[in-house]
């Protein structure tokens, strides 16, 4: 009897140790992503191997805009996305709520920054306060209009003081060597696509965070909320292989490497993504969620949103 226990037991250990040995399974996972450097993080995880690290098969999916990610994250042609800008967030949550989880924020400061406001090269202006009377240009849409003007209102009347054009990105910077506008609040690569063609200067740097909302969420990578509840143990290892991508490009030592990556993944200018700094990102227990229902109550005001959002529940729990 007592040989007949032993043998069992040395049985269920040895199945426990192989179980241990063997790999996660193979997990496909479809992730949409863009051809720009907010991606980085994404990119990382796939060229480092992070994700196949987690028994993961990622399969990007490129997208033409941020608004057709959504759309696919909400339909679930896509289980994740690499990352999306909260005002899309916020839209899909005031019209379609609970289809999507957060779980990783990058951040703007007033160290890590896309946003400019750039002048034609050789322009006398010298601060945001000589564009009263001025023309600044800036990209469609309610969203940077109300950015804009939140700027703006540090120094002026933003709807009687200063004309506001909306312009197109590819054409932001011609707009501003021919004279349509005087300046414009550009986001990369424009400012520095810009600088480097010799056609613009930087009027001010860091904007939003100076004189909007300082640390101010930007984008943040999120699940489809039936991906979530569905494969909540696939979404886990989603979760570290993107935090792994979030680390290693946010690491100052990995720059070159990081750079390599968007070059590869972007057809971005070399001298562009050379300019670029190293990202800064909230994990979930690290998200200023203060900060996150500010901004959506900004983009309210502002009536880029048509109705009041809660982001109370928007966030990735595990569950």
């Amino acid at each position: 009897m007592r040989r007949t226990l032993s043998m069992c037991i040395l049985a269920v250990l040895a199945a426990f140790v192989v179980f241990l040995a063997c790999p996660p399974k193979t997990e496909v996972v479809k992730i949409g992503y863009q051809k720009t450097e907010v991606y980085q993080h994404f990119f990382a995880a796939v060229g480092q191997g992070y994700f196949k690290s987690e028994g993961l098969q990622v399969e990007p999916v490129e997208f033409a805009s941020a608004n057709q990610m959504a759309e696919a994250l909400i339909a679930g042609r896509i289980d994740a996305t690499g990352t999306s800008a909260f005002p899309v967030l916020f839209s899909v949550e005031q019209n379609s709520p609970s289809q999507f989880k957060l779980y990783l924020v990058s951040v703007l400061t007033g160290e890590n920054f896309p946003d400019y406001v750039i002048v034609k090269k050789g322009s006398k202006l010298a601060s945001l306060a000589d564009l009263k009377g001025k023309k600044l240009g800036t990209y469609p849409g309610s969203t940077l209009l109300t950015y804009a003007k939140q700027i703006l209102k540090r120094f002026m009347d933003p709807e009687k003081d200063v004309q506001i054009v909306q312009l197109k990105p590819e054409v932001q910077l011609q707009a501003l060597e021919t004279g349509q506008v005087d300046a414009v609040f550009a986001l990369e690569p424009i400012p520095s696509l810009g600088v480097t063609r010799g056609v613009a200067q930087v009027l001010e740097e860091a904007p939003l965070a100076k004189y909007v909302m300082d640390p101010m969420p930007g984008n943040a990578s999120a699940f489809s909320a039936r991906f979530a509840k569905e494969r909540p143990r696939v979404a886990e290892r989603v979760k570290r292989a993107m935090y792994r991508g979030a680390d290693f490009v946010s690491a100052a030592e990995n720059a070159a490497e990081s750079k390599r990556m968007i070059e590869k993944w972007t057809a971005m200018d070399p001298g562009v993504i050379d300019k670029l700094r190293p990202p800064k990102y909230w994990k979930l227990d690290e998200i200023d969620k203060a900060a996150v229902q500010k901004l959506a109550d900004l983009l309210l005001a502002g009536g880029a949103l048509d109705k009041a959002v809660s982001t109370a529940g928007v966030y990735y729990t595990g569950k």
